[in-house]
């Protein structure tokens, strides 16, 4: 098999998934159910289900924050601060024991496979062997949806039903809110949206991580955005389980240009943090620093 044709089985194209969201059985959507239908969840939750979900690439997250499969994320940050590169390496994470599929509305499928096989690999230089060896490995495990561009909300939805229920994906990445030609000021089209990705991922048992770019704030330099910073209705991040944003430290850039920072200096100040401005189910909210080495496109929770 030629490397065309194993990269053109990682890529969901829009005739595989049209019109499916329409075609599928609805009538599970609503159930009415006794409370003793949930014992075993319920006894679950007292019982550690914080340790139940997936695992992040970040050591001091594990025990106080993990993605739980029925649960829907909004990745939030400013625009060029990094919020699509570390999902992308949390998902590369993730491959290890799911099946994800990415629907990037602003890259092409060989870009985002480019920064698969960076993240893996550690390096900007991997050889057409290594390109075709990780290629082969993602086959049933890594999925692509090719739509570049904008999209809509049924199209979307389309690709998650049909995802979950045909080829067993548990993680989906939305990557972007901007891009589902919901216009900004739609603040109903937002939370219908948002409402069917929070009934999709709890129906399905599955993920979904949806991308949301923040408002431009007064002080975008010093100030990492809240949740109440991601653009558009606040019912955005109402309907989400959890909201996390992602803030690259653009001081730290600055200073290293004019020479403010001894070498010291430069590797304990992190490149970027990640806030957990919101987690449903769980008590735990925080930041946690990071570390970003440009050529593999990795982040670490400690100094590189």
């Amino acid at each position: 098999m030629s490397l065309e044709d194993t990269l053109n089985k990682l890529v969901i194209n829009e005739d595989q998934i049209k019109n499916y969201f329409f075609r599928r059985e609805s009538d599970e959507y609503l159930k009415i159910k006794s409370p003793s239908t949930y014992l075993e969840h319920t006894i679950r939750y007292f019982n550690g289900e914080i340790q139940s979900g997936a695992i992040l690439p970040f050591s001091k997250t594990h025990d106080l924050w993990r993605l739980r499969l029925g649960e829907f994320t909004i990745w939030s940050g400013y625009s060029g601060h990094g919020k699509s590169m570390l999902l992308n390496y949390i998902i590369l994470h993730l491959l290890k024991n799911y099946k994800c599929l990415v629907a990037s509305f602003e890259m092409t499928p060989k870009a985002t496979l480019a920064r698969f096989i960076r993240q893996s690999l550690g390096s900007d230089m991997p050889t057409d062997s290594y390109i075709e060896e990780f290629l082969n490995k993602a086959d049933n495990k890594l999925w692509i949806y090719d739509q570049l561009g904008s999209t809509n909300a049924n199209k979307v939805l389309s690709v998650i039903y049909y995802g979950a229920e045909q080829l067993g994906i548990q993680h989906f990445v939305v990557d972007s809110l901007m891009k589902c030609s919901i216009n900004e000021d739609d603040y109903n089209g937002q939370k219908k949206f948002c409402d069917q990705l929070a009934i999709a991922a709890r129906d399905l048992n599955i993920h979904i991580h949806l991308v949301a770019h923040s408002r431009k704030t007064m002080d975008e330099f010093n100030q990492a955005p809240s949740k109440f910073d991601v653009m558009g209705s606040s019912n955005i991040t109402n309907l989400a389980d959890n909201v996390c944003s992602v803030f690259r430290n653009k001081k730290k850039e600055e200073d290293i240009a004019f020479n403010n920072l001894s070498e010291d200096q430069i590797k304990i100040t992190p490149d970027a943090y990640m806030n957990l401005t919101k987690q449903r189910h769980f008590e735990w909210e925080g930041k946690i620093p990071l570390w970003f080495e440009p050529k593999s496109l990795r982040y670490k929770d400690t100094p590189i």
